[in-house]
């Protein structure tokens, strides 16, 4: 979906893209060698680089830090000077950046509904009128915890936007677009 949409709807050039959870730096790579670098632009990435609660019980086992994983995949790409890597909780450190501006922004952090609406709140005032906004795993459950399910966020911040934007796709990911305002 995202060769197609980055190809037909988000067509911002330069585009400046901002994404919240950023792992090992897989799709931060991809978005670096296929949408930002060819249009120009940046990309700014904000994860703790600890993971979140559903990695805990195996992120011992990993060779090496997921920050040294994700340093080596931006490095790989041969355009890690188009991209600025913020290490911390995104609720703090989006405080730091609501003068910011983007055209794009992923949310794939914390899945904790707590966490999802937070960053969801923090995005959408740095989120250009006409940008478009990406939540990930919709369907990510908490069965000992379902008040905590990812998808009780996003549909609460769906609600209370639906004045401000428009559904573009949802599936196990959601796209919509900012239509104006702030």
């Amino acid at each position: 979906m995202w060769k197609q949409w980055f190809a037909d709807t988000i067509t911002a050039t330069p585009i400046a893209c901002l994404e919240i959870g950023s792992w090992q730096g897989i799709s931060s790579a991809w978005l670096l060698d296929r949408v930002v670098a060819p249009r120009g632009g940046s990309l700014t990435c904000i994860d703790t680089f600890e993971g979140s609660s559903e990695h805990q019980s195996w992120l011992h086992t990993l060779d090496m830090s997921v920050e040294d994983f994700f340093d080596h995949n931006i490095a790989a790409t041969g355009h890690a000077d188009l991209c600025r890597k913020l290490k911390g909780r995104s609720q703090s450190v989006m405080l730091q950046m609501m003068n910011e501006h983007f055209d794009f922004i992923y949310i794939d952090g914390a899945h904790e509904a707590r966490y999802v609406i937070q960053d969801a709140l923090l995005c959408w005032r740095v989120l250009r009128p006409g940008g478009y906004l990406l939540f990930d795993d919709l369907d990510f459950r908490f069965p000992e915890h379902p008040e905590q399910d990812t998808a009780k966020a996003i549909d609460a911040f769906l609600a209370w936007f639906s004045d401000e934007l428009s559904v573009v796709e949802r599936g196990r990911q959601l796209l919509v677009r900012k239509l104006a305002g702030d």
